[in-house]
């Protein structure tokens, strides 16, 4: 018998795809606007340059967090 792990899944609803902080992004991925964004270095691979950046996390539809909130309505 192999140990699975077990997920807890939240209810449809209360996903990052109805939640009120998500931003649209690029392809499968949106961006959360609940906190603010995360700064990281990026250096490029032809640049001598170490630049900070802010990137705000990125997220799937089906992720979710403790810090749900449901879009309002009407606005």
């Amino acid at each position: 018998m192999t140990n699975r792990p077990t997920y807890i899944k939240p209810l449809n609803k209360d996903r990052c795809e109805t939640c009120f902080y998500l931003r649209t992004g690029w392809d499968d991925y949106f961006q959360c606007r609940r906190n603010e964004p995360q700064v990281t270095i990026r250096k490029e691979c032809d640049d001598e340059a170490i630049n900070p950046v802010a990137i705000w996390p990125s997220v799937t539809a089906n992720d979710w967090c403790g810090q749900y909130a449901p879009k309002k309505k009407g606005g």
